[in-house]
């Protein structure tokens, strides 16, 4: 009888179990994080390229002003340059100096106007060894099959900011020796780059 009721009678329910909810999965932070670091990347990036490939050691001055321009040699600047040689500033506006390599000083009246029309100018001082005079002819030369707006000249002057210092509108880099790997780098970034677009950029 025992068995019998055991056979009929219902399997225990109990009580209900209540089921807890699963935790919140809390929201993954990496895609942020990786955004931001693309991000980070890209204004690196926008930085490194409005400040172009300069080498190293490469200064910038304020711009003087365009268009400065001084009748004839008999005028004085009307505004001391701001750099030693001067990236900017009052030239006579009827003149230029001959691409190439000069044998005497310039103007800086006169080659500062090289310059606004996109030109490179490396300047040395005279005192500067025999060869290494040899060397910046023939880097000098170099350039000039890859653009003519190069210009090479002597500069006496002890307050220029080293014995070879090369010049392009509002940038100035100054060099202690021969550094052909600065000084391409320099003329391939600044050539053609002046306000007045006489001359061509190398890309």
């Amino acid at each position: 009888m025992t068995n019998q009721k055991n056979r009929n009678a219902k399997p225990s329910q109990g009580k209900p179990v209540k089921m807890q909810a699963a935790p919140a999965k809390k929201a993954s932070s990496t895609p942020y994080l990786i955004g931001a670091l693309v991000l980070i990347a890209v204004i690196v990036w926008a930085i490194y390229r409005n400040n172009d490939n300069l080498p190293l050691g490469s200064e910038k001055y304020p711009d003087q002003g365009v268009s400065l321009h001084l009748d004839s040699l008999a005028d004085p600047v009307r505004t001391p340059y701001n750099s030693n040689p001067p990236t900017s500033g009052w030239h006579v506006g009827s003149m230029v100096a001959p691409w190439g390599i000069a044998p005497e000083a310039i103007d800086d009246r006169v080659s500062v106007h090289n310059i606004e029309h996109g030109g490179v100018i490396i300047h040395y001082n005279p005192s500067l060894p025999e060869t290494s005079v040899t060397e910046l002819k023939a880097i000098a030369a170099e350039f000039q099959r890859q653009n003519p707006c190069v210009l090479m000249v002597p500069r006496p002057d002890d307050k220029m900011e080293a014995p070879i210092v090369m010049t392009a509108w509002n940038y100035l880099l100054p060099l202690q020796s021969v550094d052909k790997a600065s000084m391409t780098q320099f003329f391939a970034d600044r050539v053609g780059r002046g306000p007045e677009k006489n001359c061509s950029p190398l890309r």
